[in-house]
């Protein structure tokens, strides 16, 4: 496999936060590595530089504004690096765990892909962020080559009936690939027994040497070691694959922040143990590229696409990958689509469930086609991938994908405008889906709250649920809000003198009251069919005549104005009076 090695994959991702501190790192490379080349002085951990040198008081610190103590200056001698220890495991090209039985003696070098794992000796501190750096070749094309690379000696064939065992190790530093052989010439335990070695490109030449425990070179950085227990059996021959290595182009670097200590470690059914790449970010000329989709048709998320009116032929949607892409991994279940009503309500809104369409695949470019007659209004698209999806180079996608888009909503008695208006800043990144899923809902509860058959007066009446499921849409969006920490939690930032602070979350709290308040004086007017305007009591239409008093009408409460316009002392039943919308004004008679 003579292609130059390649990241794959990271964990924690890139700019990723809230990792717990007692984590690891973790790199996933395309193929099988010299593990010997990935330790600590490649593969490197960096927190912030904690070693202080003491000095003057009347000199800038160098440390970052605001740091409180100005008798310390930061030292010159970095000390931020993270003690730890890296293991190794291997994975197949879907993420499976591969046995430390499986040997590749034909040096083909992608049997498995190396995981390096980096392990701190001590928890991370908290609500850091540190740095991860691989070193490779910032300049491969020399002759000096540094950094990480690319398995050089492979496993060994074992030809023969002792029990003895002779291990290849060491990192190949010769231009050509090679086998090497050794065969026992004197039989018996290790230190005793003797051996022959040659390279099969020179059969003629051989060397000779006694087994020992300790590592002896045979050349060109390559050296055997033999197993101190078992019997070595004349004619007993190891013979093994050597290839010249391939070195990883470029330095790579990224960063991540740790949580707030809280979770040490993440639990094993968390999908924080998930693997993303860490594709831009090499510090040299090289690139670095991962299997992926680069982009979907219609947009991941997009509202209001249009319902095909073709009766022969559905909707089309078209996902561009990163490479071209291998068309048997996408056989089977490893694409799913799914039509379902956008708020989840099967017995209201049509929705097909599991859609049939078909495929069609150019290079990079999927072409998927639903059948006619399967989508409607009120619908979510939801489209599902499979993370076994693979190139032609057998990169996979690594984890399962998914990708929703909407169709129309209705009704809808509000419009986005209106609500980015109302809102303004607070909403400015908001997807236009979310917006308008929160108007639907707040529409089916208009509909709901129309009680009333007969509008009596229709302009108002329409006037009356727009503005209702205007401000309850709004309401929606800020209880949303509310649980984001960065709008709700109180903020103190300082920059050498200067302190800037911010409140909690009262501002959204008023925001949602007056939200509250505005749909509690429309609903009236939406309940009544127009009747009753805002700010007004539903007050009662019929009078009931009393059995044994004529003139008195029957009632369990009554109200008369106690101020306003039209109060006298001469107070009767009130039933002549202005009425009032609220209680506190009015005063309760018994029943007569």
């Amino acid at each position: 496999m003579a292609i130059t090695p390649n990241i794959i994959d990271v964990y924690p991702a890139h700019a990723a936060l809230g990792i717990p501190i007692g984590d690891q790192v973790r790199v996933v490379f395309d193929q099988e590595m010299d593990l010997d080349t990935i330790n600590t002085g490649t593969f490197v951990l960096t927190g912030p530089d904690d070693a202080p040198i003491f000095g003057p008081i009347d000199v800038t610190p160098f440390d970052e504004p605001g740091f409180n103590d100005e008798d310390i200056l930061s030292s010159p001698y970095f000390q931020g690096y993270v003690k730890g220890t890296i293991s190794f495991s291997k994975i197949d090209a879907s993420g499976g765990i591969v046995d430390d039985s499986i040997v590749d003696i034909t040096g083909a070098g992608d049997t498995w892909r190396t995981v390096a794992i980096f392990t701190p000796e001590k928890p991370l501190k908290p609500n850091v962020e540190y740095t991860v750096i691989l070193l490779g070749d910032e300049a491969p094309t020399d002759d000096f080559d540094t950094g990480i690379k690319t398995r050089t000696v492979f496993d060994t064939v074992f030809t023969g009936t002792g029990t003895g065992i002779v291990t290849f190790q060491g990192g190949y530093t010769g231009t050509i690939a090679k086998n090497y052989v050794v065969e026992i010439t004197t039989g018996g335990v290790t230190g005793n027994a003797e051996y022959i070695w040659w390279e099969t490109n020179d059969l003629l030449t051989t060397y000779t040497g006694i087994t020992s425990t300790g590592a002896r070179e045979l050349e060109d950085g390559i050296y055997i070691t033999c197993d101190p227990d078992g019997n070595f059996t004349v004619g007993d021959t190891f013979e093994v694959v050597i290839k010249p290595p391939l070195v990883l182009v470029n330095n790579f670097r990224w960063t991540f922040t740790t949580g707030s200590g809280s979770i040490l470690t993440p639990p094993s059914t968390s999908s924080t143990t998930g693997i993303e790449s860490v594709a831009g970010n090499a510090l040299g000329l090289g690139s670095l590229t991962t299997f992926s989709v680069e982009s979907i048709d219609p947009e991941d998320g997009e509202y209001g696409i249009e319902i095909s009116t073709d009766p022969y032929v559905g909707e089309v949607i078209t996902i561009i990958f990163s490479d071209n892409v291998n068309i048997a991994t996408l056989l089977g279940t490893a694409i799913k689509i799914k039509g379902l009503p956008a708020n989840g309500n099967w017995d209201k809104y049509n929705a097909t469930g599991d859609l049939d369409f078909t495929t069609s695949l150019s290079l990079k470019t999927l072409t998927l086609t639903l059948d006619p007659a399967q989508l409607y209004t009120n619908n979510i698209i939801s489209i599902e991938l499979d993370k076994s999806i693979a190139d032609t180079n057998g990169n996979t996608l690594n984890t399962d994908q998914e990708f929703y888009f909407t169709t129309t909503y209705t009704p809808l008695y509000s419009d986005e405008r209106r609500i980015r208006l109302d809102i303004g800043p607070l909403i400015t990144n908001l997807p236009q889906e979310t917006i308008m899923f929160a108007i639907l809902e707040a529409s089916i509860q208009a509909d709901a709250f129309s009680f009333s058959t007969t509008i009596s007066n229709s302009n108002y009446y329409y006037h009356a649920k727009w503005q209702y499921t205007t401000c309850v849409a709004e309401m929606i969006l800020v209880k949303a809000m509310l649980g984001d920490p960065s709008l709700s939690s109180k903020m103190s930032k300082r920059l050498g003198e200067l302190n800037v602070s911010r409140g909690g979350a009262d501002y959204l709290n008023d925001l949602l009251a007056k939200l509250e308040d505005c749909a509690y004086g429309w609903e009236i007017g939406v309940q009544s069919g127009g009747d009753v305007t805002r700010g007004t009591s539903v007050r009662p239409q019929v009078g009931v005549k009393g059995e044994l008093s004529e003139d008195a009408i029957v009632v369990s409460r009554q109200w008369e104005p106690t101020s306003g316009v039209g109060i006298t002392s001469n107070r009767s039943a009130g039933n002549h009076k202005i009425y009032h919308s609220g209680r506190r004004d009015l005063k309760t008679f018994r029943r007569r």
